[in-house]
């Protein structure tokens, strides 16, 4: 088998989807996943900017349990609480 052929692949999220196993072994996967994520990081980042605006105006705060679970992964990799991390990132500690 070469891996310059596509072959196709089954994403569990979003079915099949043919690709190169050279792609698929260098980290690149389902197009439509990536697609979501990085959806996902763009709505975080608005929100996150929106949530500032509500803080400063002594309002709170809702998210999605997408952005939620986003929050808790990007608070975990800086090593924060969840509520840590939304303070620091959006600059609310000074």
């Amino acid at each position: 088998m070469s891996t310059h052929v596509g072959v196709i692949i089954i994403c569990p999220t979003h079915g099949a989807f043919e690709q190169k196993p050279n792609s698929h072994l260098q980290g690149c996967g389902c197009q439509q996943c990536g697609t979501d994520r990085i959806r996902l990081a763009q709505t975080t980042r608005i929100r996150l900017a929106q949530a500032t605006e509500r803080l400063k105006k002594g309002r709170m705060l809702s998210f999605t349990d997408a952005e939620y679970e986003k929050l808790a992964q990007l608070a975990k990799a800086a090593k924060l609480s969840r509520s840590e991390y939304i303070i620091d990132r959006l600059g609310l500690g000074e």
